[in-house]
């Protein structure tokens, strides 16, 4: 299922969308992040329901640092195993704001391309199952560039 989803998405330039040295460094930091949870406030229980329409079905996508992510069988919703008790503790570290600008800050002409279009794309398909009068939340926006 999801490589038919992923069939639809715009390839990317990794070249343009990364520095040199953003994989390790990335890694580096959300293993830490993952360590703060696991020594700090933990994890909330395990989601057994999707998010969004509280569906039990729900088809495994992959795993990463021990969290399942999902996609659910009724709405199609992905989401994630288990959340931090405490966000702080993933997003508090030092080191989190450096990266965030170095990963972030020098691509910003790409990324608004990229994945604004992409996005206006998928958007777009839904669209015309919507009553006129809609309005559209963008949940995790992130810096906001997908609105800009």
């Amino acid at each position: 299922m999801l490589s038919e989803i992923l069939k639809d998405f715009i390839p990317l330039d990794a070249d343009k969308m990364r520095y040199p040295g953003f994989v390790e460094s990335n890694r580096k930091q959300i293993q830490a992040g993952f360590d703060n949870v696991k020594n700090r406030g933990g994890w909330r229980d395990p989601n057994e329901k999707c998010p969004l329409c509280n569906c039990i079905e729900r088809e495994t996508l992959f795993c990463r640092n021990d969290i399942d992510y999902f996609q659910c069988g009724d709405c199609g919703c992905a989401y994630v195993e288990k959340f931090p008790v405490n966000t702080s503790d993933i997003y508090s570290d030092e080191n989190d704001l450096k990266m965030a600008k170095d990963a972030y800050l020098k691509n910003v002409a790409y990324r608004k391309q990229r994945f604004g279009l992409e996005r206006l794309e998928l958007i777009g398909r839904f669209l015309d199952k919507l009553p006129a009068d809609s309005d559209m939340l963008d949940v995790g926006c992130g810096t906001g560039w997908f609105l800009e």
